[in-house]
């Protein structure tokens, strides 16, 4: 018997960690919870398949204790960000297509500049993770409250600027690593990072992608796996692993 069906066809309520893949669907039956992390703004055959089958969902990457702390996202959201961090240092090395350079500071050598596009959690992380190793930090966010808060916590070691066109356009031609994501939890990401910034930065610039498996908020993004990460898009390395 095929054990995806007997497990479905037994079960009331199916917890996982991801939305359950596409080849599964079928097995859903009407009454069952899910109980899962999913973000439906991107997936509308999804969307439509629950409807459907009337299954009823509790999507706890999106549960709050108040209006502004999703509680089961924010310890993902950290490790994004740290990892971003970890894993762009690699991929910014020559035989990766990157630029061959350190992300730190080191003697007689310029620091490299990371950009971090609207500080969510993840780019919060990113950030202490950046200036830990002594790199160039711009962060850059649609909120002058957040921007408050960010220069209290890092004060000089982070420049912020108000996240306008033109400051976007200035810092990606000096940036080079990009770290963007920006959390919109009932709806799609907008794109931040259009196709045409790319001809803006220095060849072997890296961009990640944290919200990449939600949308994303590159127009050159697209999910990518932790064996095959990289994809290089007019000269720049952009890395995509969905639930990174």
């Amino acid at each position: 018997m095929n054990i995806h069906r007997e497990i479905f066809d037994s079960a009331e309520m199916i917890v996982n960690f991801k939305k359950p893949e596409e080849c599964k669907w079928q097995y859903l039956r009407e009454g069952q919870l899910l109980y899962i992390y999913l973000h439906l703004a991107v997936n509308k055959p999804l969307v439509d398949k629950l409807l459907k089958k009337k299954i009823k969902v509790i999507a706890f990457k999106i549960i709050t204790y108040n209006a502004r702390n999703l509680s089961c996202l924010r310890p993902m959201s950290q490790m994004d960000g740290r990892l971003s961090i970890q894993k762009r240092a690699k991929y910014l090395e020559k035989q990766f297509g990157g630029r061959g350079i350190l992300l730190g500071g080191v003697l007689g050598a310029q620091r490299s500049c990371i950009v971090i596009i609207n500080g969510s959690v993840a780019e919060t992380y990113a950030a202490k993770a950046s200036v830990g190793i002594d790199a160039r930090v711009i962060l850059l966010h649609v909120n002058p409250n957040r921007l408050t808060y960010f220069g209290d916590i890092f004060g000089v070691s982070v420049k912020t600027l108000y996240s306008t066109e033109a400051n976007t356009r200035k810092v990606l031609a000096q940036a080079n690593l990009v770290i963007d994501s920006f959390l919109i939890p009932d709806g799609k990401k907008p794109k931040f990072d259009r196709r045409e910034h790319l001809k803006l930065m220095k060849l072997g610039a890296n961009i990640i992608d944290i919200a990449t498996d939600q949308g994303g908020c590159c127009e050159s993004s697209y999910i990518t796996v932790h064996y095959d990460p990289i994809s290089i898009e007019e000269g720049i390395v952009h890395y995509c692993v969905g639930n990174m």
